[in-house]
């Protein structure tokens, strides 16, 4: 007997771990996804997600536990669940975030690959939608990648770099470039003003240790001490009124958060200020509108979370970027950026100075540069915003 495919769509990648750039790009996939599947929509999608109640929540789907079980039954339980749900649904989505990849660390473009493996081979349409590509050196690797994207029905990375990489080691299905999706999730008219006598500046700080083999302890300790000296000098010679922002932090009831927690960074920044108590430190953010209601407040951001510059730059405010990673690069290279930013090693009052000076005295027109290259860079999702509604629609 044949298995009906009753459901429509499962998403997979980075959610329900409290960070909120995944959070944004899920929210605007949700909003690439409304014309495509009618009023409905939300009642069609299902979502793998490390914290179902939170991605519930926040999202208003149906949720997939995807926790990586640690017990042999509940890894075979987690697997009888998740191929039962990919019977179920005709359509998959692994979307959003630097998903393919090399870590030093852990194993991280494979993992993600397997559940897009298994819904190819289950007989579900596919979508790699909104990914970046990161640094893949490892041989196995490569072939993995090559071997799952070649059977994809639709592949659209974010930035030019991440097309080149897919094509350097050997995908040779078309791949699609379009904007991040996190800008789907924020209106389309920026916001409007001229930089305060006094300007409003956030900053948002990442831990960076494990990130890649050279960002080793002691370079984070250097990052910290730098933004530290940064934040000083624009208080006390540009009077800002400073707020540091959290895009990955964690409730109380979280009993083993990572290493990567955006609230451990802050503090260790803040304890080589001497301004501290005339700082504004943020608690990690209720939702994605909560964050960009609290970015359109500023004259300029500082960003190391990829995030952070994405929204804010969806709302026209100048930035200056903190490059730790080639995603952030890509970014920055897709609305023209790349003049304001830094790469994490090279990250230092001395080389910011410049920079901030420039941004916050030419604020408007750095504003309408970015302002036009965003409007620019937007327009990239139309084609595959098309071929995703005849798909399905078909």
């Amino acid at each position: 007997m044949m298995f009906s495919k009753r459901s429509r769509l499962l998403i997979c990648g980075f959610y329900g771990h409290h960070n909120l750039g995944d959070e944004a790009m899920l929210a605007g996939m949700l909003c690439l996804l409304k014309p495509c599947l009618g009023p409905d929509y939300l009642s069609q999608i299902t979502v793998y997600s490390n914290d179902p109640d939170d991605t519930a929540r926040r999202h208003s789907v149906a949720t997939l536990r995807n926790q990586f079980p640690r017990r042999r039954r509940e890894q075979w339980r987690k697997w009888v669940e998740h191929t039962l749900a990919l019977w179920r649904h005709q359509y998959f989505i692994l979307g959003g975030g630097d998903l393919l990849r090399d870590s030093p660390q852990r194993e991280v473009a494979t993992v993600w690959l397997q559940p897009l493996q298994r819904a190819i081979d289950l007989g579900c349409q596919t979508i790699v939608l909104g990914i970046s590509v990161g640094d893949i050196w490892q041989t196995e690797t490569k072939a993995a990648v090559v071997h799952t994207l070649n059977q994809v029905t639709l592949i659209a990375v974010r930035d030019r770099q991440s097309q080149a990489r897919l094509q350097q080691i050997g995908v040779t299905r078309p791949i699609n470039v379009i904007s991040d999706l996190a800008l789907q999730a924020i209106p389309t008219q920026p916001v409007s003003g001229t930089a305060a006598a006094a300007p409003k500046i956030g900053i948002s700080i990442r831990s960076l240790a494990g990130r890649l083999p050279h960002l080793d302890h002691a370079a984070e300790q250097r990052f910290y001490g730098e933004m530290a000296k940064i934040i000083d000098y624009l208080i006390e010679r540009k009077g800002a009124a400073i707020s540091l922002l959290p895009f990955q932090a964690y409730p109380p009831t979280y009993v083993h958060p990572p290493v990567d927690d955006d609230e451990k960074a802050i503090a260790a920044v803040l304890e080589q200020t001497h301004h501290r108590q005339q700082i504004t430190v943020h608690t990690a953010f209720d939702s994605v509108k909560q964050a960009i209601d609290t970015l359109r407040s500023f004259d300029l951001v500082i960003g190391t979370r990829l995030h952070s510059l994405i929204l804010a730059g969806g709302l026209g405010i100048p930035l200056l970027a903190v490059v730790y990673d080639k995603k952030v690069s890509g970014f920055m290279a897709e609305i023209d950026q790349l003049d304001n930013s830094i790469a994490v090693e090279q990250f230092t009052l001395a080389t910011a100075k410049p920079r901030l000076d420039y941004l916050l005295t030419h604020h408007q027109q750095t504003r309408q540069a970015i302002e036009t290259a965003i409007a620019g860079y937007r327009q990239q999702i139309i084609p595959v915003a098309n071929r995703l509604y005849h798909l399905f629609n078909s």
